[in-house]
């Protein structure tokens, strides 16, 4: 029988320890109605809360740690409990967990007690089996896709999937159409007065394309500032030359702040943030590097430097057609760290200076806003994606 009302819905996070994961799940609960609006939930192994939930910036020293704390946790059998006894509809937000934990979470899947959808975040995953996520007993077969890799196990499978394409849904939050005052820090005092500052936002990992963006340090001489919380072994100081580091302040501990003088520039490694709209304004040229293949279309970093109002540059994969920004686009390339700095790769630094000129000469920001707002309305996509689950349950 084909449900006519909005359905009561859990959203199911499992890796709610990863940036973009977790803000696909807020976002996710903006999009329905307030008195429908879903609870985000996360079973763990043991039951307990974990201790990467929860942390205020001076404390989150990984990736892996977050401000931010699911509604409901509990064990597994706890969380599928709840699902049956109060929702109608379970939406997975992300298919794949670290590979210690992958049999038990492929198991709660195929155990979960009503119908339940899929995200897929653009990324590859090669390490799901999706022949079990297929053939689940209660999985509908209706997938959100954002933009990027479709595996091809689904894109082939025999028994009729509903893979929607829709992009990764985003709420502005900071009005900045006036170029309010940007925050005040004594790093970038006179950098201000003299160039722009050019910068990322983004969990600190080989397939964010950290290298490239620092090492335009050297290769035009751009004060760079790269913000985030890194992956192990994936520190951007791999690229200093001289390191001296900044003095502890209110908003980043003094061991996770550095500065290097690279050529005739400079790049500052702040740390952590809880807030990535509240950084991106600390930057007036946003530069995204993320590897071809690893993902695509608007990441969410992206996302939160047009709410803050910088000036954009990203690699051409990355853009998405529907939504056609005011940017500076170029072709990946792909470089490790030494090879970032002793290689420059012209086209990402052509677009680079050109974004540096429209920053100079008054960057308009409002069409970017606009579109955004339009083009990632999470109220639009949760109703487009709705449509499509109310046909199947």
């Amino acid at each position: 029988m084909m449900m006519t009302t909005l359905p009561r819905v859990m959203l199911l996070a499992p890796q709610f320890w990863i940036s973009g994961t977790v803000t696909l799940a807020r976002e996710l609960q903006l999009g329905w109605p307030a008195d429908r609006q879903p609870v985000i939930a996360c079973p763990t192994r043991s039951g307990r809360p974990s201790t990467q939930w929860g942390r205020d910036v001076g404390a989150i020293r990984r990736a892996t740690h977050t401000s931010w704390k699911p509604d409901i946790m509990g064990t597994a059998e706890g969380v599928l409990e709840v699902a049956r006894d109060a929702f109608d509809l379970v939406h997975v937000t992300e298919p794949d967990i670290p590979a210690a934990q992958r049999d038990w979470w492929h198991d709660t899947l195929e155990r979960l007690p009503v119908p339940w959808t899929l995200t897929l975040n653009g990324n590859t995953y090669p390490d799901v089996d999706w022949q079990r996520i297929i053939n689940a007993r209660r999985f509908t077969g209706v997938v959100w896709h954002t933009p990027g890799h479709v595996p091809p196990e689904l894109r082939d499978a025999r028994r009729p999937l509903r893979i929607v394409s829709l992009p990764r849904p985003y709420t502005l939050r900071h009005d900045v159409s006036a170029q309010l005052p940007r925050l005040a820090h004594p790093v970038f005092a006179l950098e201000r007065r003299e160039s722009p500052v050019i910068g990322t936002h983004c969990r600190i990992a080989p397939d964010k394309g950290v290298a490239l963006v620092a090492a335009l340090a050297r290769h035009i001489g751009a004060c760079v500032c790269v913000d985030g919380a890194p992956q192990a072994g994936a520190m951007p100081y791999t690229l200093t030359i001289q390191r001296s580091y900044l003095p502890e302040d209110d908003h980043v501990p003094a061991e996770a702040r550095w500065v290097s003088d690279i050529g005739p520039g400079r790049v500052s490694y702040m740390g952590s943030f809880t807030d990535g709209v509240v950084v991106a304004r600390e930057h007036d040229v946003h530069v995204s590097a993320t590897r071809l293949g690893f993902s695509a279309g608007h990441e969410y970093s992206l996302l939160e430097a047009v709410d803050a109002g910088c000036v954009i540059v990203q690699p051409e994969h990355m853009t998405e057609s529907g939504c056609p920004l005011n940017q500076h686009t170029y072709p990946w390339d792909r470089r490790g760290v030494v090879g970032a700095l002793l290689e420059e790769h012209r086209a990402l630094s052509d677009a680079v200076r050109d974004a540096v000129l429209a920053h100079e000469s008054w960057y308009d920001q409002s069409r970017n806003r606009t579109l955004v707002a339009e083009h990632h309305d999470p109220g639009r996509l949760v109703r487009a994606f709705m449509d499509e689950v109310l046909a199947v349950i």
